[in-house]
């Protein structure tokens, strides 16, 4: 089956529909990224598109980190706090095997970033996270 342009199927719609579908097309959606830091070497990117965030994290802790909480002195960048408290989880690499340890991250809306972790005094670990919020503006 041959895909067509939507243009071809909207012909002829009613003129409510039609113009809908035109004042969709004309909207723009700005996407910025960044990049954050999440202590003991951790880094990740933020992806902003309208109000959801998105954020990635792949790569090495490069300095060990004690168990338990601790409130990182890095902080969310502006424009990128979730509107109500999130958790993140990580996974852990070392070698090809998942480890049992784990990492807790807790995103406020307030910008502060708190770290829970058990096990992670170990060199190298790779870490894994992965989540999505909506921003307060």
């Amino acid at each position: 089956m041959e895909l067509k342009p939507i243009e071809q199927y909207m012909e002829g719609a009613a003129p409510a529909i039609d113009g809908n579908f035109r004042a969709l097309q004309k909207q723009t959606t700005e996407i910025q990224t960044q990049l954050i830091a999440l202590g003991y070497g951790i880094t990740g990117q933020l992806t902003k598109i309208d109000q959801t965030v998105q954020l990635t994290v792949w790569n090495n802790q490069s300095s060990p980190r004690p168990d338990g909480m601790n409130t990182l002195t890095e902080r969310i960048p502006k424009g990128f706090e979730p509107i109500a408290m999130t958790p993140v989880i990580g996974e852990m690499v070392i070698g090809s095997a998942l480890e049992p340890w784990w990492l807790l991250y807790k995103f406020s809306p307030d910008g502060t970033i708190v770290s829970y972790s058990k096990g992670l005094n170990v060199q190298p670990v790779t870490i894994a996270m992965t989540a999505m919020w909506i921003t307060k503006n």
